[in-house]
């Protein structure tokens, strides 16, 4: 049974998926010239809005259980790049002993790093919750 926290994780991940998928598809907008910069800037800027948003409901949802973690989502609010939020991510999943998958995901995030957070946070949670 899923925990609360796991819950919301999940929740996050599906916002985070849906998020990207319209940033990539307004940049092909945007490349095709169905919208031009202006418009983009504006729909990206609210775009960004979100993601915020839900960084911030992530930190909420993970505070004070992994420093290291918190560590990474701070840096990903700071907009910090994604090579460094994915470098710390990586870390943090290599010390709690997370799957494979989650690792490989880390390397192969193509632009999604947010989803990616929430799956080692995910990690992090069922960790928790395994050793409670």
């Amino acid at each position: 049974m899923l925990s609360e926290a796991q819950s919301k994780l999940i929740s996050l991940k599906a916002r985070a998926m849906a998020l990207q998928n319209r940033l990539t598809d307004l940049e092909q907008q945007r490349n095709n010239g169905i919208i031009d910069e202006g418009r983009f800037a504006l729909l990206a800027g609210h775009l960004d809005q979100q993601r915020i948003a839900i960084l911030m409901e992530l930190q909420q949802a993970t505070a004070g259980k992994d420093p290291a973690f918190d560590s990474v989502v701070n840096s990903a609010l700071e907009k910090a790049p994604d090579e460094q939020v994915g470098a710390g991510l990586a870390k943090v999943a290599d010390e709690k002993g997370l799957g494979t998958e989650i690792k490989e995901g880390i390397k192969e995030h193509r632009g999604a790093i947010i989803s990616t957070i929430i799956d080692v946070g995910l990690g992090l949670l069922g960790k928790a919750a395994g050793a409670g």
